[in-house]
């Protein structure tokens, strides 16, 4: 007997079309964090992602109620007067004005890939740990951090991979 296709697994129909609409940056400010839950209340939105290193994360996350959301690893600050950085303080993820670098470029060109293996986990941890109950959605569910960042690399828009130190890392460019 054939696998459960994802549709089954949710309970639909094998041949059922499905949408999600993810709610992106939630963390980033007060007002990302209002809309956003009040889109996943309405159900205007199936899910959200939150960026564990913004100034509004810490809010975002008291204003959890076992919704669907999931972490967006965060690598880059790409607004010019508005800035956040590591929680690991990792010297090679930040850019020249003491957050993160503004370009994924410049995450490319510098950051060393241990430190974004250790941010990664550190910012999955915390959105963890920040859960005001046991209750887990399906996306942090699977997001193991053992399993999760050791990532392959692919670079589609730059072509470049990311520095390594050390031992060799597996890095596919595109």
């Amino acid at each position: 007997m054939a696998e459960p296709n994802l549709a089954q697994r949710l309970g639909y129909p094998a041949d059922a079309k499905l949408v999600i609409i993810n709610a992106d940056d939630l963390g980033s400010c007060h007002s990302a964090n209002v809309g956003v839950f009040e889109c996943l209340n309405t159900g205007t939105v199936t899910s959200a992602t939150l960026m564990v290193p913004c100034p509004w994360a810490r809010e975002a996350s008291s204003r959890y109620r076992g919704e669907d959301v999931g972490v967006h690893l965060t690598l880059n600050a790409e607004y010019e007067l508005y800035q956040w950085g590591p929680i690991t303080h990792a010297p090679s993820l930040l850019g020249g004005d003491g957050g993160f670098p503004r370009t994924v470029e410049d995450v490319w060109d510098h950051a060393d890939l241990d430190e974004v293996r250790r941010e990664c986990r550190a910012q999955i941890e915390r959105a963890v740990r920040a859960r005001p109950s046991s209750r887990t959605s399906p996306r942090c569910a699977r997001a193991s951090p053992s399993s999760c960042c050791t990532p392959r690399w692919t670079a589609p828009k730059c072509g470049r991979s990311p520095r390594t130190t050390g031992r060799s890392a597996s890095t596919t460019t595109k």
